[in-house]
């Protein structure tokens, strides 16, 4: 008997912060030639702020020796950002023959030299599952706000972070997506992210007050205006510069008058580097 997973029953448990997949499989894998590799079964599931964790009971180890990563974790430099040989991915088959998928992961590895098992677990940013679902158009779905654009030619790379930025934009609010179905080649893609961490009572003003009725008129010509100046202006980063100067800036304004200050005047000489 082959099982297919129910996308849109996925992505409703996600919301409601209850999946949980039992996995036949697990592999955990370190980011270098030659690096540790665990193997066994497992879950992924979420933990009551949202965060994604899996917990991997290990059956099989390759290139691993007891405490191998915290000695390398104890040579790290304070202040240095983790080297990529630090990191290991993950790649899991749940019980319905899902493939799904995680990277950057630093896991917790933890020996019992009694009978010398090994328990693995840890957060993970996002995981991916691509699925056999070739799609007529190009696709792209994003969550929380329900956003759905459909295409006859390609997506730029990275839309989906290009539209979150334009929303923050006209809104003057965070705007991370959870939720991410796109079509990409003949796979449909879905990804779901842990929580973001960000600021609850944010005020910094929108380019439109929302109360005007411009915004209501105007808006979407705005949002449309921003979203061909990133996609443009985007290369090789996650965010945009201007996204990302603006994002910190309406970050500061949850915090005390000074700290908005400082982080309204970095974020404006920050942009106003960018002007040629």
């Amino acid at each position: 008997m082959v099982w297919h997973m129910d996308i849109d029953e996925t992505i409703d448990a996600f919301r409601r912060g209850a999946l949980d997949l039992d996995c036949k499989k697990i592999v955990l894998s370190q980011h270098k030639e030659g690096g540790e590799r665990f193997e066994g079964q497992g879950y992924i599931r979420q933990e009551l702020d949202g965060t994604l964790i899996f917990k991997l009971y290990v059956t099989k180890s390759e290139n691993a020796k007891p405490l191998g990563h915290v000695e390398a974790q104890l040579n790290a430099v304070a202040g240095k950002l983790h080297a990529d040989d630090m990191f290991y991915d993950l790649e899991a088959v749940g019980r319905d023959g899902t493939h799904w998928t995680a990277v950057r992961i630093l896991p917790a590895i933890n020996w019992d030299m009694s009978d010398r098992s090994v328990l693995a677990n840890g957060q993970m940013q996002s995981i991916i599952a691509s699925l056999d679902l070739p799609q007529r158009h190009h696709y792209l779905r994003l969550h929380d706000t329900v956003i759905e654009v459909t295409s006859d030619a390609a997506f730029s790379t990275a839309f989906h972070l290009r539209i979150e930025e334009a929303l923050q934009y006209i809104t003057g609010k965070p705007a991370i997506w959870r939720v991410r179905l796109e079509s990409e080649g003949t796979t449909l893609v879905l990804e779901l992210a842990s929580r973001w961490r960000k600021s609850g009572r944010t005020q910094f003003r929108p380019p439109i007050s929302p109360v005007s009725t411009h915004f209501h008129q105007d808006g979407w010509t705005l949002f449309a205006c921003y979203l061909t100046y990133v996609v443009a202006n985007t290369e090789d980063t996650h965010w945009n510069p201007v996204a990302y100067h603006l994002y910190n800036a309406c970050e500061a304004t949850a915090n005390s008058l000074d700290a908005w200050a400082v982080g309204i005047s970095v974020a404006a000489e920050a942009v106003v580097g960018l002007i040629e």
